[in-house]
């Protein structure tokens, strides 16, 4: 499946697109740059300076030489409160830093709660983008294919918390074996002594970023600005009484994996998956799921194993392309359940790998590929899965950090069709 990277910034995921500075979904336009290009970069230059509660615009810009896109939050505007973002000037001098080449390693910076260290994120990383930087959320759930990309950019990594850690050690081990390039962390740590300390506004300043207080009286929002301490996400909060909440997106693209060359399949099986194809582009999954269980059990009828394989490997790929990752793997693992020889069994295994993989279940991808590999090496009969399985268990060692033992799998069998691929990224 194509991933497609708009703004460096934004990517596509199944049937929506993901911030990969927030970790949080958004909806995208992209088009031709609008005929009065000037005055619709500056209406979305003065709804982007608009704090989240009374604004879904997430950001702007023009797309190569010969695009333009917009990106706006997925759920509704938290309130009718108008609020005008306010900017650190800590913010600036950082950016500016970056894009001067003035900073390496790591930057710590000391945000409290109620701040809104997100809406600093989506500020420095307009700022660092046209310097060549490209900032990502460390547990955002990036396709595998957009990271392997990034590897091979100027990197901000964002440690947004404490839980994030181990991502951004992923991360930095992956670009240490990887890139010469010059990479930068912010992770949000007060407990450091060199840390940016952010300073709260002034009450009157937050008081002159209400735009529209949506009929709240003015003794209200003197009282919010005065409890808030002077964050400014604080402030809002108490406004529009809307709880903090920062759901991030937890779903993976499909898994880089060998495809397998598709066999031909009997007309009348064919004829069931084209009609839970039509059901599945018309958005009725339940029917999608009958048709292509008729498939299965029509090739079962017929005796036809290679034909039960390959309907089910269509549907199991579809529910993968679709981010549909536990119906994936629950489909692949009932049909496991039923192989009876040793070649159905392998390629179904290797099938059930590849789901495990697309939904993050490294252990388990691991154990199956594994498992096709060793009853590959005893049997005498030749199986495309044992190439699929190599792949998968490649890309799980990867992402598990375990990279001598990828290398020295690589290096048992330099003929693997993965492994062109791997040797050119390492």
């Amino acid at each position: 499946m194509a991933v497609t990277f708009i703004g460096d910034r934004f990517v596509s995921i199944g049937h929506g697109w993901l911030d990969i500075v927030t970790g949080r979904a958004v909806s995208l336009r992209v088009g031709a740059p609008p005929a009065d290009l000037a005055a619709r970069e500056r209406a979305c230059r003065e709804r982007w300076s608009l704090m989240p509660t009374g604004n879904r615009l997430v950001d702007f810009g023009r797309q190569g030489s010969v695009g333009w896109f917009e990106a706006e939050q997925s759920e509704p505007a938290a309130a009718p409160i108008t609020l005008r973002q306010l900017m650190w000037p800590e913010v600036g001098e950082l950016s500016g830093a970056i894009a001067a080449g003035d900073v390496t390693g790591v930057v710590s910076i000391d945000a409290p709660p109620g701040t809104g260290f997100q809406i600093l994120c989506g500020q420095l990383a307009r700022a660092v983008r046209d310097a060549g930087f490209v900032t990502v959320r460390v547990d955002a759930p990036l396709p595998f294919r957009l990271r392997r990309h990034l590897l091979h950019r100027h990197l901000v990594l964002l440690v947004a918390d404490d839980q994030a850690r181990a991502f951004a050690a992923g991360w930095l081990a992956q670009l240490a074996i990887m890139s010469d390039r010059h990479h930068i962390v912010i992770e949000r740590d007060g407990c450091v002594a060199n840390a940016i300390r952010l300073r709260p506004f002034e009450r009157a300043s937050l008081l002159s970023a209400v735009i529209d207080a949506g009929g709240m009286a003015a003794d209200a929002i003197e009282t919010a600005a005065t409890a808030s301490g002077g964050w400014p996400a604080s402030f809002a909060r108490r406004l529009s009484q809307v709880p903090a909440a920062a759901n991030i997106v937890r779903e993976r693209a499909e898994a880089f994996v060998p495809a397998l060359m598709p066999m031909p399949i009997a007309p009348a099986i064919e004829r069931h998956l084209a009609r839970a194809s039509s059901y599945a582009r018309r958005r009725r999954p339940m029917a999608e799921s009958e048709w292509h269980s008729a498939a299965v059990a029509a090739a079962m009828r017929r005796g036809d194993v290679p034909g039960s394989i390959r309907a089910t490997e269509r549907w199991v790929l579809r529910l993968i392309d679709e981010g549909r990752y536990a119906r994936a793997v629950d489909v692949a693992t009932r049909a496991l359940g039923r192989a009876a020889g040793d070649i159905e069994r392998r390629e179904l295994m290797a099938l059930a790998a590849r789901a495990h993989l697309a939904a993050a279940q490294l252990a388990r991808a691991e154990t199956l590929a594994t498992a096709v590999l060793e009853s590959s090496r005893l049997s005498a009969t030749a199986s495309a899965s044992s190439g699929v399985a190599h792949g998968i268990l490649v890309e799980a060692l990867f992402w598990k950090g375990r990279w001598q033992e990828m290398r020295e799998l690589l290096a048992r069998d330099p003929s693997a069709p993965a492994n062109a691929e791997w040797r050119r990224l390492l």
